[in-house]
Protein backbone atom coordinates (compact mmCIF):
# COMPACT_ATOMS: atom_id res chain seq x y z
CA UNK A 1 0.00 0.00 0.00
CA UNK A 2 1.12 2.92 -0.93
CA UNK A 3 1.73 6.39 1.52
CA UNK A 4 -0.36 9.10 0.26
CA UNK A 5 -0.64 12.79 2.01
CA UNK A 6 -3.68 13.90 2.22
CA UNK A 7 -4.77 17.29 1.43
CA UNK A 8 -5.74 19.39 4.11
CA UNK A 9 -8.84 21.73 3.75
CA UNK A 10 -6.42 24.23 3.35
CA UNK A 11 -4.98 22.72 0.72
CA UNK A 12 -8.03 21.77 -1.30
CA UNK A 13 -9.65 25.73 -1.06
CA UNK A 14 -6.22 26.98 -2.60
CA UNK A 15 -6.68 24.39 -5.45
CA UNK A 16 -9.82 25.34 -5.54
CA UNK A 17 -8.85 29.33 -5.60
CA UNK A 18 -6.46 28.61 -8.27
CA UNK A 19 -8.62 26.66 -10.50
CA UNK A 20 -11.12 29.06 -10.37
CA UNK A 21 -8.48 32.21 -10.79
CA UNK A 22 -6.96 30.22 -14.13
CA UNK A 23 -10.62 29.78 -15.46
CA UNK A 24 -11.02 33.37 -15.26
CA UNK A 25 -7.59 34.45 -16.87
CA UNK A 26 -8.62 31.82 -19.87
CA UNK A 27 -12.00 33.61 -19.82
CA UNK A 28 -10.78 36.94 -20.12
CA UNK A 29 -8.28 36.25 -22.61
CA UNK A 30 -11.01 35.02 -24.90
CA UNK A 31 -12.85 37.98 -24.34
CA UNK A 32 -12.49 41.61 -25.83
CA UNK A 33 -10.42 42.79 -23.67
CA UNK A 34 -7.19 44.88 -23.48
CA UNK A 35 -3.92 42.87 -22.89
CA UNK A 36 -0.43 44.62 -22.47
CA UNK A 37 3.01 43.64 -21.67
CA UNK A 38 5.58 45.97 -19.81
CA UNK A 39 8.64 44.70 -21.37
CA UNK A 40 10.83 45.89 -18.85
CA UNK A 41 8.50 43.43 -15.96
CA UNK A 42 7.68 41.61 -18.20
CA UNK A 43 4.76 41.80 -16.82
CA UNK A 44 1.36 41.06 -18.54
CA UNK A 45 -2.00 43.31 -17.97
CA UNK A 46 -5.68 41.87 -19.01
CA UNK A 47 -8.19 45.48 -18.45
CA UNK A 48 -11.63 44.85 -19.27
CA UNK A 49 -12.66 48.54 -19.08
CA UNK A 50 -16.05 47.97 -19.42
CA UNK A 51 -16.78 45.94 -15.89
CA UNK A 52 -14.29 47.86 -14.65
CA UNK A 53 -12.05 44.35 -14.31
CA UNK A 54 -8.28 44.25 -14.09
CA UNK A 55 -5.44 42.03 -14.03
CA UNK A 56 -2.38 41.44 -13.60
CA UNK A 57 0.11 38.67 -14.44
CA UNK A 58 3.92 38.18 -12.93
CA UNK A 59 6.78 35.48 -12.70
CA UNK A 60 4.95 34.10 -9.61
CA UNK A 61 1.43 36.56 -8.91
CA UNK A 62 -1.90 37.45 -10.26
CA UNK A 63 -3.65 40.37 -8.96
CA UNK A 64 -7.61 40.33 -9.74
CA UNK A 65 -9.05 44.05 -8.93
CA UNK A 66 -12.03 45.88 -9.76
CA UNK A 67 -13.30 49.34 -8.50
CA UNK A 68 -13.31 47.86 -5.20
CA UNK A 69 -11.39 44.57 -4.18
CA UNK A 70 -7.86 43.57 -4.58
CA UNK A 71 -7.36 39.66 -4.94
CA UNK A 72 -3.41 38.36 -4.79
CA UNK A 73 -2.47 34.89 -5.02
CA UNK A 74 1.16 33.31 -5.53
CA UNK A 75 1.14 30.32 -8.42
CA UNK A 76 3.98 28.31 -9.03
CA UNK A 77 6.21 29.59 -12.35
CA UNK A 78 5.54 26.62 -14.59
CA UNK A 79 1.59 27.75 -13.95
CA UNK A 80 2.50 31.56 -14.52
CA UNK A 81 4.79 30.39 -17.53
CA UNK A 82 1.40 28.88 -18.81
CA UNK A 83 -0.40 31.75 -18.49
CA UNK A 84 1.83 34.08 -19.70
CA UNK A 85 2.19 32.26 -23.09
CA UNK A 86 -1.35 32.68 -23.85
CA UNK A 87 -1.21 36.15 -22.43
CA UNK A 88 1.85 36.84 -24.92
CA UNK A 89 -0.79 35.10 -27.86
CA UNK A 90 -3.24 37.11 -26.95
CA UNK A 91 -0.69 40.55 -27.42
CA UNK A 92 1.06 38.96 -30.68
CA UNK A 93 -2.74 38.83 -32.07
CA UNK A 94 -3.18 42.40 -31.59
CA UNK A 95 -0.23 43.46 -32.96
CA UNK A 96 -0.24 41.12 -36.58
CA UNK A 97 -3.72 43.16 -36.50
CA UNK A 98 -1.86 46.26 -36.49
CA UNK A 99 0.18 45.19 -38.67
CA UNK A 100 -2.70 44.27 -41.09
CA UNK A 101 -3.87 47.44 -40.81
CA UNK A 102 -0.94 49.80 -41.16
CA UNK A 103 0.45 47.96 -44.37
CA UNK A 104 -2.74 47.59 -45.63
CA UNK A 105 -2.64 49.76 -48.39
CA UNK A 106 0.93 50.26 -48.53
CA UNK A 107 1.16 52.11 -52.28
CA UNK A 108 -1.92 54.14 -51.32
CA UNK A 109 -0.21 55.64 -48.46
CA UNK A 110 3.09 56.52 -50.30
CA UNK A 111 1.00 58.44 -53.16
CA UNK A 112 -0.90 60.14 -50.37
CA UNK A 113 2.54 61.54 -48.65
CA UNK A 114 4.31 61.94 -51.96
CA UNK A 115 1.24 63.93 -52.76
CA UNK A 116 1.41 66.21 -49.66
CA UNK A 117 5.08 66.74 -50.15
CA UNK A 118 4.74 67.54 -54.10
CA UNK A 119 2.44 70.26 -53.33
CA UNK A 120 4.32 71.76 -50.12
CA UNK A 121 7.58 71.83 -52.42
Amino acid sequence: MWLSKKKTPVDLRFELKQKKIIALVDKMLEAEVEVTLAPISEEYFIVDKSREIYISLSDSLIRISNHSYLYEISCTSVLMSKLMAKAKLKVEEKANRIKKELFKNEIELLDKINKLYTKTN
